[in-house]
């Protein structure tokens, strides 16, 4: 948006740079008797001299049109992307979209969240495509956390699928790492970067996301879950148990205690089957610390 309002002011500063003069400022001289008709009206010959109410209306059509009109249309092609069923459709209504308005980042977040989704493998095609999305939509709109997950996601993508080199592994780690840094309220890009840690093979390094990630939200159950599975990973039985019975507990007290709004049940939601497999591990009688 801010690329729109520059180009806006650049157009009007140019328009208006050189106003027409007012009718007591112009030299007498510049017109000559000769070019005037009965009553003073002009003939013809010499320069134009009512320009200035054209360039002012052009000026404010053109504003109109470009903050006004144009995003209004943009967005009823956008809901209608958003609708699409065909891929055809919602090509068509992308490009639509992105022709009234090019500098709304969320057409692009949208388009490529739209096919991952919609897409088994992210073959290079589609991964350049969503990658080269969400690049631009974070240069439009850098402190928007959300695009920096998607990319995170983009990456984790095409390293399981595509790339398995250190450098897309740690790209997907920095966006995850960048998405809280600009929302230190939501947990949930860190327990996405510890999942993938775990993937990667670096428990630790999981952890300790999720480490800050409780400190946030100590209710959060995707970060208590996880925290279950890295541990039964590591071996740390002893932690583990405890860990899962005060889960427990917690899930308890909050259904008993705790109101919730629309954040709370998304970030609360209990993944039931995962839960159910944790509380079916078996144990030995003693583990370690």
């Amino acid at each position: 948006m801010s690329a729109l309002l520059e180009d806006v002011r650049h157009r009007l500063r140019r328009a208006f740079s050189h106003p027409a003069p007012r009718r007591s400022q112009r030299d007498p001289g510049q017109y000559p008797d000769r070019l005037l008709g009965p009553a003073g009206i002009r003939q013809g010959g010499g320069p134009a001299t009512g320009g200035g109410g054209a360039v002012r209306a052009a000026a404010f059509l053109y504003v109109w049109w470009v903050l006004v009109w144009s995003p209004f249309l943009a967005d009823r092609h956008f809901h209608a992307m958003r609708a699409a069923v065909t891929g055809q459709e919602f090509q068509h209504r992308f490009r639509l979209a992105r022709l009234r308005n090019p500098f709304q980042p969320y057409y692009l977040a949208e388009a490529a969240d739209r096919v991952q989704r919609g897409t088994e493998d992210l073959d290079p095609e589609n991964y350049a495509l969503c990658h080269g999305w969400l690049r631009t939509a974070i240069r439009l709109e850098p402190g928007e956390p959300g695009f920096h997950r998607d990319l995170a996601r983009v990456y984790v993508r095409a390293f399981r699928e595509r790339f398995h080199d250190a450098f897309t592994r740690d790209r997907a780690i920095e966006a995850y790492a960048e998405a809280f840094r600009l929302n230190p309220t939501d947990p949930r890009p860190l327990v996405e970067k510890a999942r993938f840690e775990r993937l990667v093979g670096r428990p630790e390094a999981g952890l300790e996301a999720l480490g800050f990630a409780l400190r946030v939200e100590p209710a959060y159950s995707a970060a208590r879950l996880e925290r279950l599975e890295i541990l039964l990973a590591l071996g740390r039985t002893g932690e583990f148990r405890r860990e899962r019975d005060g889960f427990d507990r917690t899930l308890r007290d909050l259904a008993e205690t705790r109101p919730r709004n629309g954040y709370e049940e998304s970030i609360l939601a209990l993944d039931r089957a995962r839960w159910d497999r944790l509380q079916r591990v078996e144990l030995p009688d003693s583990g370690p610390p």
